[in-house]
């Protein structure tokens, strides 16, 4: 159990680095799924050190199912062991920002021709990262930024609000 759960840190490990995430400061939540032959499983949160120590495992294992501590191991069954990496991360703070005009005018980029369904037409575009909070889009309208790209269809209108999120309402 100790080489799984040691395998489990190490992807663990990449899988943060992979995200940018320094892995300093980590603890680990461990839980054993666990049943008797014949019952549903349960999960049953286990110490790192315990998965070094086969019997104290059966035996808190057997604790945990309401078996005889004298259980044998054949009649427990394993079925998964979660492992919750942590990590304290401070939390970003979101700036307010004061509603502006609804004009979002300053924004647009040009127009697109657009199919939707069994329509077509003209699409306005705009520019995401130039709106502003209190700014209003009304569809159909592309929104284009950075990392992706928003469609708003006729009949619907996106609202920026305070923080920068947008809200689409049907007209």
């Amino acid at each position: 159990m100790q080489t799984i759960l040691k395998e489990i840190k190490a992807e663990g490990t990449k899988d943060l680095l992979g995200e940018g995430i320094k892995p300093e400061g980590l603890t680990y939540e461990i839980e054993i799924e666990a049943s008797r032959s014949a019952g549903n499983s349960i999960a049953i949160p286990c110490s790192e050190s315990i998965l070094g120590k086969p019997k104290e495992l059966q035996t808190a294992l057997a604790s945990a199912l309401g078996s005889a501590a004298n259980t044998s191991a054949n009649d427990i069954s394993l079925e998964l062991m979660r492992v919750r990496v942590k990590k304290p991360m401070s939390k970003p703070h979101v700036a307010e920002r004061a509603l502006k005009s609804e004009d979002s005018s300053h924004a647009r980029t040009g127009t697109r021709k657009i199919l939707w369904g069994n329509s077509s037409g003209d699409a306005q575009v705009y520019r995401w990262e130039a709106l502003e909070p209190g700014n209003r889009v009304a569809g159909p309208a592309i929104l284009d930024g950075i990392n992706t790209t928003y469609f708003v269809p006729k009949g619907w209108t996106i609202f920026v609000d305070r923080f920068g999120n947008g809200a689409l309402t049907k007209r």
